[in-house]
């Protein structure tokens, strides 16, 4: 991987407040470290609670705040934030052999497969029959009072992990068969919490 790949950090930003801070940052270092091994420190490089207290942030309503970063560079949008809905979704087959364990900036081929969702709101990714995510959020499925998650994302989001370690959601492999034993799902991110509305399951169509 090129020293200049570019990253991207989603971050909701409400009524002045970068949400869930912890949740990015921990991705940021994360993401740093594995591309550049020679870094000790990542938090040296990019620390978001030093980055925000230095600009001038949105202080009212909720806003889409875009961190595009590298090693060398780090530069924040922020966009007005509307509600999005993930009411009905497209099931799409993807390669095994797509990586998109990190979040990179070039998010062409997502915006490719969200082309072919046709009248759907997004599309909800397969690998090998397996259930994966949608190309702009985690998705998790309700049986009775749990709420379980696929274990392998392609992108296993900042608000994925945090739901998964407060026990809200449960990690497993979801195969496209066992779809008719859930009752609900919800798509979440960084944007649309865990406390948006779940939608019925005839929503997802092959």
């Amino acid at each position: 991987m090129q020293s200049e790949t570019q990253f991207l950090e989603t971050l909701c930003i409400a009524d002045g407040i970068p949400l869930n801070l912890e949740w990015h940052q921990k991705r940021i270092d994360s993401t740093l470290r594995y591309f550049h091994e020679d870094i000790s420190e990542p938090k040296d490089l990019i620390d978001l609670q030093a980055l925000f207290s230095a600009m001038a942030v949105p202080e009212e309503g909720v806003w889409r705040c875009r961190v595009i970063y590298s090693i060398y560079t780090v530069s924040v949008e922020f966009i007005p934030d509307g509600n999005t809905i993930f009411r009905k979704l497209k099931l799409v087959e993807v390669s095994t052999e797509y990586d998109y364990r990190y979040k990179y900036a070039n998010r062409r081929f997502l915006q490719e497969l969200f082309s072919q969702r046709g009248e759907a709101d997004d599309v909800l990714m397969v690998r090998q029959g397996w259930i994966a995510d949608t190309t702009k959020g985690n998705i998790a499925f309700r049986s009775g009072d749990q709420w379980y998650t696929p274990s392998f994302p392609c992108l296993a989001g900042t608000t994925w992990k945090r739901l998964v370690s407060e026990g809200i959601l449960i990690p497993r492999p979801i195969h496209i068969h066992d779809l008719k034993r859930f009752d609900a799902f919800k798509v979440f991110n960084a944007l649309n919490d865990w406390d948006g509305e779940a939608y019925e399951m005839s929503g997802i169509e092959g």
